[in-house]
């Protein structure tokens, strides 16, 4: 007969306990194995996510920071200008090499205010008009604005130069004009303030009386920075990012133009890129930039040229190519009117866009241009470092942290036998002076909040992968350790089961079942046998 013994109240209760334990480490092993899913996940998705967040706070919402900060950008730009003083103006008309002195710099504090036209939520775009102050800055100037410069008469020069395609009867008759009546020369002594803010000139008094409507100038003065002081009357309309964070501070048109009117093809003057003050976020370092100014006549290409720091920001320094002002390379052949007539590598003519007047922008000191501009004058030295047109960016925010627009103005001189002055004078690419404009380094609370958006996300990324990644991990090893452990005792402690018995146990936390009295089986064993012994079936 088996019996079956009962389980005791405090091995139910051991049972129970280690039933619970069982579960909780369980628990910690699956918790393990979530945070290295979630760790593994972290690195893969984690970036995406806080770029879609950095993102939308770029966009230039009505009303946002973003939007105030490229309206109202919290920096003062800083304009420098450097003259060409020609120090040997009489030997220059008899045919001399012009021999130049820079001048300067003549410092200006600039502040600048995008005035709203129109934002259009529905083409998520922002039309404004540019309000530029300039305040000079004697301190920082290396002279002041009566000092005088002796450079070249530009409203003549300019006439001169289309007297080439005049009569002899006309050129004539305009000379002796030049010296009789308006008394102007070719060279002539002027202050800094009036070459850059405007004097009177009676050439152009003259023009504007005598020439057909839309062929002259739409001032009364001449000045390099002449209407510069104020509000733009053209406007530009940018895109503001919002549901395409790629166009972010791109032009959709000038004036309501997408093209200009001045270039062969529309590929010249396709009016394209950034106003410079805004770029869309991401980079893309290896493809050409552009930035659009009115003063350029065109979209200036930037590529890549560098990494460059700005207090510990990775910026990528973007400069025009070598080739921009070179009219020889495929896309560069439409800016040039009148082929083969065209100007070297070096220059740019931008008389399409100045009324016709003999005018070439340049980089400074004739900066990655063809040697024999250096040689037509004496007196300038290009620098890399200190003639370079470049923009820094932030490739990630697309912000610029350090801009540089450095261009010079040059003229070229003609010389017409029949007007006296310029009979001997050399045919020549004259410097005027050049400017450099921009930010050398932006406000410091611009600069933490860069270091935030750059540095914050990698961060938190590298401590949350971190961490999900070891203490997922030590969950599961802690766990496994355990179960092996406890795999490991149970071996040890659980009985080999005896064949002569019915008797089973499980290291005593189980009942015993079809337990046997040894005894009682004895003695029926030996009844048994004695009855066989009697002779008994």
């Amino acid at each position: 007969m088996q019996t079956m013994k009962l389980v005791k109240p405090e091995e139910r209760y051991r049972f129970s306990e280690l039933l619970c334990m069982f579960k909780a480490w369980a628990a910690m092993g699956a918790t393990g194995v979530v945070a290295l899913i979630f760790g593994l996940l972290t690195v893969v998705y984690f970036q995406d996510l806080i770029t879609m967040v950095i993102h939308k706070e770029l966009e230039m919402k009505n009303g946002s920071e973003p939007l105030e900060l490229y309206l109202e950008p919290p920096v003062e730009p800083i304009t420098k200008v450097y003259f060409f003083n020609l120090t040997n103006a009489e030997k220059t008309l008899s045919g001399d090499i012009p021999i130049l002195e820079e001048v300067g710099p003549y410092v200006y504090r600039e502040k600048w205010e995008k005035v709203v036209d129109k934002f259009d939520d529905k083409n998520k775009t922002v039309t404004f008009r540019l309000k530029t102050i300039k305040y000079f800055m004697p301190r920082e100037s290396a002279g002041k604005e009566d000092d005088i410069i002796m450079t070249v008469n530009v409203p003549m020069m300019a006439a001169v130069y289309k007297l080439k395609y005049g009569s002899s009867m006309m050129r004539v008759a305009l000379s002796s004009m030049f010296t009789t009546i308006l008394k102007v020369e070719p060279f002539m002594p002027f202050k800094v303030g009036d070459l850059l803010w405007g004097y009177d000139d009676p050439l152009l008094r003259m023009a504007k009386d005598i020439m057909p409507p839309g062929q002259t100038p739409p001032f009364d003065k001449f000045g390099f920075l002449y209407d510069s002081n104020g509000t733009s009357k053209e406007n530009l309309t940018t895109y503001t990012g919002v549901g395409d964070i790629a166009r972010k501070g791109l032009i959709k048109d000038f004036d309501g133009m997408t093209q200009l009117p001045f270039w062969a093809e529309d590929s010249c003057n396709a009016i394209h890129g950034s106003d410079g003050s805004a770029f869309p976020p991401d980079i893309d370092t290896s493809k050409t930039l552009y930035i659009f100014n009115p003063k350029f006549c065109r979209a200036m290409p930037l590529v890549y040229d560098g990494d460059v720091f700005h207090d510990g920001i990775r910026t990528a320094r973007m400069t025009p190519p070598e080739d921009a002002f070179d009219v020889a390379q495929p896309d560069n052949a439409c800016f040039c009117l009148d082929p083969p007539d065209c100007a070297p590598k070096g220059l740019f003519n931008i008389s399409a866009c100045q009324f016709g007047s003999p005018v070439y922008m340049s980089w400074p000191h004739f900066y990655q241009g063809e040697k024999k501009l250096l040689q037509q004058v004496q007196g300038l030295s290009p620098e890399k470092e200190k003639h370079q047109f470049y923009v820094d960016l932030e490739p990630k925010l697309g912000l610029p942290l350090s801009v540089q627009a450095r261009l010079q103005v040059n003229i070229q001189l003609q010389s017409i036998w029949e007007v006296k002055g310029t009979r001997n004078m050399r045919n020549t690419t004259f410097p005027i002076l050049w400017m450099e404009s921009g930010i050398e380094k932006m406000p410091q609370f611009v600069h933490d909040k860069v270091h935030q958006a750059i540095e914050m996300p990698e961060v938190v990324e590298a401590a949350a992968t971190y961490t999900l990644f070891i203490v997922g991990l030590v969950l599961v090893i802690v766990v496994g350790a355990f179960f092996v452990h406890k795999k490991v005792a149970i071996t040890k402690r659980t009985p080999k089961i005896d064949t002569s018995t019915s008797t089973t146990t499980f290291d005593g936390l189980i009942h015993t079942g079809g337990v046997t009295d040894t005894n009682s089986t004895n003695k029926l064993s030996t009844n048994g046998q004695h009855k066989n012994g009697n002779g008994t079936a």
